[in-house]
């Protein structure tokens, strides 16, 4: 497999993880190793810039099964329900579209993710642009009744970890 073939499939292979794991709540933890952050990793949020610590997508405690979590709390079928993911080089970039229902069934406006992500020559990323509507998920955030950074950082607190809010 070539590098940009393993940076697509790492991508992949995280954003397929949410389109079941609704059903039963839980994440699925891509294998270690597959995504992992570099020393001096940049990620770019909303035109904020901040630095990533390395890490592996995998560690404990493990983001993606957090921020499930937080959104499951009123839109429990959040999942991604279209993804495209392709590359050139060493970028990648991924298309994800998330939906959900509030419990009383209201079917929320759907809302898309567009990432670009950078690897080095050892395939760990080193930059991570995501555009997408801030406006449409503060919205969908709005309907957890909680402050997403402070439950994320809580959520890592209680597992005795530094919050990390990428992931």
């Amino acid at each position: 497999m070539s590098p940009l073939e393993r940076n697509v499939a790492a991508v992949r292979t995280m954003f397929e993880g949410y389109a079941d794991a609704w059903k039963a709540h839980r994440m699925p933890v891509p294998p270690r190793g597959l995504l992992v952050w570099a020393p001096g990793a940049m990620a770019e949020i909303g035109g904020h810039v901040i630095p990533v610590e390395p890490h592996d997508v995998a560690d404990e405690p493990f983001f993606l099964q957090i921020e499930a979590e937080y959104y499951w709390a009123a839109i429990p079928d959040w999942r991604v329900t279209d993804l495209d993911v392709a590359g050139s080089g060493d970028t990648v970039l991924s298309f994800a579209k998330f939906e959900g229902t509030e419990p009383d069934g209201t079917v929320l406006e759907p809302i898309w993710l567009a990432d670009r992500w950078h690897f080095d020559a050892a395939g760990r990323i080193t930059r991570w642009q995501q555009m997408t509507d801030l406006g449409a998920w503060a919205r969908w955030s709005a309907l957890t009744g909680a402050d997403y950074p402070s439950y994320i950082t809580q959520a890592f607190a209680e597992a005795g970890q530094p919050p990390r809010f990428v992931p």
